[in-house]
């Protein structure tokens, strides 16, 4: 959005929104879509804009059902995005886990295999 002039939209209170008007937010909703953003996350970066968060989402809604397939499209691909990630953040924190556990296991070795040679039965450490 660089380089795009800085729009001021009314803020809706009492204030007439002009088709000027819309048609900006038009092309901001589409750069936002681009980004990845869903409509409250749109709504929440145009308001930085000085876009009413109320006109930001009455252009939203009336872009998704003059385009119903392609919003439809775009949820899902935002639903799976989402589960991706939160698939990698769990991966991500099981590998830490598992590290620490391998850290552990290293520094209790010769612990465990001391107790092992001590013949305390056919005991054998659950980090080998």
């Amino acid at each position: 959005m660089e380089g795009m002039e800085r729009p001021t939209i009314p803020s809706g209170l009492g204030q007439k929104v002009t088709t000027e008007d819309v048609e900006k937010v038009h092309i901001l909703i589409e750069h936002c879509i681009e980004l990845g953003k869903d409509c409250p996350e749109t709504c929440y970066c145009l308001s930085f804009m000085g876009v009413d968060p109320k006109v930001t989402e009455i252009v939203w809604k009336r872009l998704e059902s003059e385009n119903a397939d392609f919003f439809r499209e775009y949820e899902e691909h935002l639903r799976l995005k989402e589960e991706k990630e939160q698939q990698e953040k769990e991966a991500a924190a099981n590998n830490a886990f598992m590290s620490r556990c391998d850290s552990a296991c290293s520094l209790s070795s010769v612990a465990c295999t001391q107790v092992d040679n001590n013949a305390v039965g056919n005991w054998h450490s659950p980090c080998f």
